[in-house]
């Protein structure tokens, strides 16, 4: 009885990773704080110049039942991009629920479902604006920050794997949106059905109280041309119109008594992003029981 408990135990306990499913089958709150770096050529009238922006998610789950549980997520997210000013907004929300399969010893399936609302707001300035969407991007591809109006309806599931002190996971994702402005504007804007689909994995070894990871994370619309871009939505623009986009992550982990502290490092892998933005993120986090 006391191999299975613990094998229970160290299935529900919050999986090693950053960025990915945060699904611990408990019932905690915690923040992640995320610090990028970037080069924009949009500010300073053209000029490429080393910017900063900041992101905080703060997030919940509460376990209705050992195999089935809530959640929800409200990024918060602050640029100095704005003509020397600090610019604050607060991205969409994300409300969901979760239901555990054990498969087998050390396998298990976490079955997802939910809903992101259009709740962001941010101060809508000609140039600060394109600039605050690729500020926060990339730092949760799990969570995108943005609408574009429309309530997304998310669909997905995370496979997790546990042999001795390694652990992998397996996300899958498919938001699709339900009203919103996303049709093309132009023949030269994005075209096609806008199914969001996101696909992340991760390794890590974990052979008591800390643990360390590789992840990887690519998520976009590949069922949309982008064409050239004209007059796109924010959900589009934000990534540059990539339809496509990966961000790999390595991240460490501490379970302390009564909390949960994390680091990670993150950097986008597309050419494009990497060429013209110079996309890198440092975080910290913590999760705590209540």
């Amino acid at each position: 009885m006391l191999p299975v408990l613990a094998l229970l135990t160290v299935l529900m306990s919050p999986p090693p990773f950053s960025s990915l499913d945060r699904t611990a089958g408990d019932r905690s709150a915690g923040a992640d704080l995320a610090f990028q770096t970037f080069e924009d050529s949009i500010s300073d009238d053209g000029a490429a110049d080393d910017r900063y922006a900041g992101r905080m998610d703060l997030f919940g789950e509460y376990a209705l039942a050992e195999a089935f549980g809530l959640t929800a997520s409200l990024p918060l997210v602050w640029t100095d991009v704005s003509y020397d000013q600090d610019t604050w907004g607060i991205g969409a929300i994300h409300l969901g629920g979760y239901g555990r399969l054990h498969i087998a010893d050390g396998h298990e399936l976490v079955l997802r479902a939910g809903v992101q609302l259009p709740t962001e707001s941010y101060p809508d300035e000609r140039a600060a604006d394109g600039i605050m969407m690729h500020a926060f991007a990339f730092q949760r591809l799990q969570d995108p920050a943005l609408s574009s109006g429309a309530v997304w309806l998310r669909g997905g599931a995370s496979y997790r794997l546990r042999l001795g002190d390694l652990a992998a996971q397996l996300d899958y994702l498919v938001d699709l949106p339900a009203g919103g402005d996303l049709d093309p504007a132009t023949s030269r804007s994005p075209d096609g059905f806008p199914a969001r689909v996101l696909f992340g994995g991760g390794v890590a070894y974990a052979p008591g109280r800390w643990a360390v990871a590789a992840e990887v994370v690519a998520a976009g619309f590949p069922y949309v041309d982008m064409n050239e871009c004209v007059l796109a939505p924010d959900v589009f623009e934000a990534t540059d119109c990539e339809q496509i986009s990966t961000v790999a992550t390595l991240s460490a982990r501490l379970h302390a008594d009564s909390f949960v502290l994390s680091l990670w490092y993150s950097k986008a892998l597309d050419d494009t992003l990497r060429n013209y933005y110079d996309i890198e993120v440092l975080g910290l986090g913590a999760r705590s029981p209540f």
